[in-house]
């Protein structure tokens, strides 16, 4: 578990930056155990002022640190790892050192259109060169979606397909929990679904899944698994069950939120209904060692200005 005594260092002062330390605030964590490392001057000046937390050097955040956020986009990801590590070489073990550059190989992602090349068309072809490009960019796992139904020969061999790449590779497929398509938007989006939602007592209500076999991934029975917080809070799926099911196959996380919304909102984690805080604890205490990505969406609010997708890569220091 997350020791609320744990300094976390945010690498990384931008919009994500800034967002993840005002939802740490707000869930009550001390100022004090809080640093962030920013290099341009006006920004970590803007951030010291508003929240009177400290902004200083990597090397000075990550020596301090329990915890390390990197909160950048993912082009910037691999040479900021090489940074970190450097630094925090002076104090730590070997073996530490060496997790925090394998972090620098990120995740990517990508969605049943893009694999099947179209409705059927040599899905196996376009998913190994889709493979091949995260070879190349030292990717260690590949996120995809599960077929929608209407891609009846790529679904029929998905299983399969997915599992021989695996074994051909090293890199990870990771298929990804999706939601069902609810009836709710015919009576009103937005509050009126997260509303009728409620009423039902967090069940999704009618609707039908365009995914095959289902939006549960784990209906695939594949190795690996990817956990999106806000596909559970629109599919009323329970997100501490699923992570537990997916147990040690679950490489990454996108950690967002939802409010149970019928359409997919990729909200600032604690800004939903979902047990963000539970999860991240869960894998902390576990023997995760896969990636953290903050995946949320624009959105309007205090974080106004926030764009999709951005990704933040946390590495347990």
């Amino acid at each position: 578990m997350l020791s609320r005594m744990a300094r976390i260092a945010i690498v990384g002062g931008g919009s994500i930056g800034e967002a993840l330390l005002s939802g740490l605030l707000r869930a009550g964590r001390q100022v004090k155990d809080l640093v962030v490392a920013e290099k341009d001057p006006n920004r970590a000046k803007y951030l010291s002022e508003k929240y009177s937390v400290l902004v200083t050097t990597v090397a000075d955040a990550v020596d301090t640190a329990t915890y390390v956020i990197v909160a950048v986009t993912p082009f910037d990801v691999e040479g900021l790892v090489n940074e970190i590590a450097a630094a925090a070489a002076k104090s730590e073990s070997d073996t530490e050192v060496e997790a925090l550059r394998h972090a620098g190989a990120v995740g990517a992602r990508t969605v049943p259109a893009d694999l099947a090349a179209g409705v059927g068309r040599q899905p196996d072809a376009e998913i190994g060169a889709q493979r091949a490009r995260r070879r190349t960019a030292r990717c260690a796992n590949l996120v995809v979606h599960p077929p929608f139904r209407w891609q009846r020969r790529y679904a029929e061999g998905f299983s399969q397909q997915v599992a021989d790449l695996e074994a051909s590779s090293d890199v990870m497929v990771a298929v990804e929990n999706m939601f069902p398509f609810r009836t709710d938007p015919f009576f009103g989006a937005g509050q009126t679904s997260i509303e009728r939602m409620r009423k039902r007592g967090g069940k999704p209500g009618p609707g039908i899944s365009a995914f095959a076999p289902s939006y549960d991934p784990l209906d695939g029975d594949h190795a690996h698994y990817t956990l999106d917080l806000s596909h559970t809070a629109t599919a009323g799926t329970d997100a501490v069950d699923m992570a537990r099911r997916m147990g040690d196959g679950l490489v990454h996380l996108h950690l967002c939120d939802g409010s149970g919304a019928s359409t997919d909102e990729h909200l600032v984690p604690g800004y939903g209904t979902q047990p963000t805080v539970e999860i991240c604890e869960m894998l902390a205490a576990g023997s995760f060692s896969g990636h953290v990505i903050l995946e949320v969406t624009e959105w309007v609010g205090p974080f106004t200005g926030l764009q999709s997708p951005h990704g933040a890569v946390m590495i347990s220091g």
